[in-house]
């Protein structure tokens, strides 16, 4: 719930300042708040699809999918830091 508020705090932000240091700065809050939601679900993963028929994949495939997208976002987060230092000047 608070990642939904994170993201519409961004990006009204962004909306609002359109220069491109704040859009930056607004791109890595956003993914940083990604990022630790995606954490803090990884870390209480232990969900059960053994009894759901046919989802029983789930229980090995959504861990990876999770780092996967934890990785990705953390990417993000770096690259548009890079930006911020080097394009925005």
């Amino acid at each position: 719930m608070t990642n939904t508020f994170v993201q519409i705090g961004g990006n009204l932000l962004m909306l609002v300042f359109a220069q491109r240091a704040v859009r930056y700065l607004g791109r890595i809050v956003t993914e940083a708040a990604k990022v630790v939601t995606l954490l803090a679900l990884y870390y209480i993963f232990p969900f059960d699809f053994s009894n759901t028929h046919g989802l029983m994949w789930l229980d090995q495939v959504l861990p990876i999918l999770l780092i996967i997208a934890i990785v990705v976002s953390a990417l993000k987060v770096l690259s548009n830091g890079w930006k911020l230092i080097f394009r925005s000047v």
